[in-house]
């Protein structure tokens, strides 16, 4: 069984209320959101090497943070930890973010970083 799919099986299973999020392993930019959405507690989310985004999936997941980080009233902070993404991925991300909602997107030592400024 490939790590997505177990990762299937865990959105049929893993449900009730957590604080933190850390995703590792080969999963989807999906899974990554519906996780990120299953709980409201969910304060800091940390997505590690493995989240399978391609660039023409960009837009997507740019607008599915944006409307976790709109109604995920708890939300501090979101660590990505994906080097392996194009660098097309950090400037459009920061725009869309940062243009839409309160918190700040930035870049240290490949990981970004999205934040709420008044939450740190």
């Amino acid at each position: 069984m490939s790590s997505t799919e177990k990762f299937d099986q865990a959105v049929e299973t893993v449900n009730g209320t957590y604080h933190s999020l850390e995703l590792r392993g080969v999963y989807t930019w999906k899974h990554a959101i519906y996780f990120m959405n299953l709980s409201k507690e969910i304060k800091d989310v940390v997505l590690y090497n493995g989240m399978l985004l391609e660039v023409e999936d960009f837009d997507d997941f740019f607008e599915a943070i944006v409307q976790y980080l709109k109604h995920q009233r708890n939300a501090t902070v979101i660590f990505i930890r994906c080097p392996y993404l194009t660098e097309a991925f950090d400037p459009q991300f920061k725009e869309f973010v940062d243009n839409r909602t309160t918190f700040t997107v930035m870049f240290i030592d490949g990981i970004t970083i999205v934040y709420h400024q008044s939450n740190l």
